[in-house]
C-alpha cells in the first residue's frame, strides 16, 4: 500500500516538474537588463561637470527604461506562462479523469500532478500583477477543485 501512496506521489511531482521545465526549455524566460549608470566608475568626492552629470543623467534614464520595459516582458511572461499550465493542468487532469481514469494508480498520479501544475499556474499569475487575471485563474482553479472532488470522491462513492 506505501508502495502505490509514493508511486502516485512520483507520478505527481514528475508530471509537474515536465510541465515547468518543459515550458522553461521551450518559452524562456525574458532576461533581466544587465546595463547600469556608470556612476560607480565616479571618483564620489570629485564633482561632476555639466556634462557628466548630464551623461549620467542620460545613463540613468536609459537604465530605468530598459527596467520598465524588463518588467512590462516580466509580467506578459508570467501570465502566458500561467496560461500555458493552466492548459497543461486542465489537459491532464481530464485525461486522469476520463482516458485513464480505469487504471487507478497512474489516473490518482496524474490527478496529483494535475492539481499540483494548476497550484503552479495560480503562483505564476500572481506574477502578472493583474487582479482581474489572478481571479479568473483561481476561479478556474476553484471550479476544477470542486468538479474533481465531486467526479472523484462524491461519485465515485455513491456508486459503490
Amino acid at each position: 500500500m506505501f508502495l502505490r501512496y509514493a508511486y502516485v506521489v512520483f507520478i505527481g511531482l514528475l508530471l509537474a516538474a515536465f510541465v515547468g521545465v518543459g515550458i522553461a526549455a521551450f518559452y524562456p524566460e525574458p532576461s533581466y537588463p544587465l546595463e547600469r549608470p556608470t556612476s560607480a566608475k565616479l571618483n564620489p568626492e570629485r564633482t561632476l561637470t555639466a556634462t557628466e552629470s548630464a551623461e549620467l543623467d542620460k545613463q540613468t534614464q536609459e537604465s530605468f527604461e530598459k527596467q520598465l520595459e524588463f518588467d512590462k516582458q516580466r509580467k506578459s511572461y508570467a501570465r502566458n506562462v500561467s496560461l500555458l499550465t493552466l492548459l497543461a493542468s486542465l489537459l491532464v487532469l481530464t485525461a486522469s479523469m476520463t482516458i485513464l481514469g480505469r487504471i487507478y494508480v497512474i489516473s490518482d498520479g496524474l490527478l496529483l500532478g494535475g492539481i499540483l501544475t494548476l497550484l503552479y499556474s495560480i503562483v505564476r499569475g500572481f506574477g502578472a500583477e493583474d487582479n482581474m487575471y489572478r481571479f479568473i485563474v483561481i476561479s478556474i482553479g476553484l471550479v476544477m477543485s470542486l468538479l474533481l472532488g465531486y467526479l472523484k470522491m462524491v461519485r465515485t462513492e455513491s456508486s459503490k
